[in-house]
């Protein structure tokens, strides 16, 4: 009985002995930085970048409102901003504005736009101050015909 205690301690210190050479001679990487949107972002990453700026600091060029409608807004609102979609058709689902009867002012839809209301998210990070600008108008001119 000693002598088998006596083998399995000897075993349990080379196999310690091997994790440990292991763990210090390994090759070690570098760490992997989270972006932005990950949950468990280091302290100084929690900050959003500045607004049309990619998170990596190269401003992209601005995209045309009809673009832009179609890849943020329509998803929810539909192509001609009624509130007629597949997301808003969803059960559960709060009722969606329609676009086209909304009556509010350009500075009210703007605020709206940038940091959400009600069930809809904030785009002030997703979009930079050029598109965030050229979406009212679109809204305005070619959603509500005015």
């Amino acid at each position: 009985m000693r002598k088998a205690l006596t083998i399995i301690s000897l075993a349990l210190i080379l196999l310690l002995s091997i994790l440990l050479v292991l763990q210090f001679t390994g090759t070690r990487q570098e760490p992997v930085l989270l972006i932005q949107d990950m949950t468990h972002a280091p302290t100084h990453l929690q900050q959003a970048p500045p607004a049309g700026v990619v998170p990596f600091g190269e401003p992209r060029p601005a995209l045309a409102a009809d673009r832009l409608f179609l890849y943020h807004c329509a998803a929810c609102h539909g192509n001609n901003g009624t509130g007629q979609s597949y997301v808003a058709a969803y059960n559960g689902m709060p009722t969606v504005g329609n676009l086209s009867t909304l009556n509010k002012t350009p500075a009210e839809l703007k605020h709206s736009l940038l940091h959400g209301r009600g069930a809809m998210p904030a785009f002030r990070n997703r979009l930079n101050q050029q598109e965030a600008d050229s979406l009212i108008p679109y809204i305005l001119n070619h959603i509500q015909n005015k």
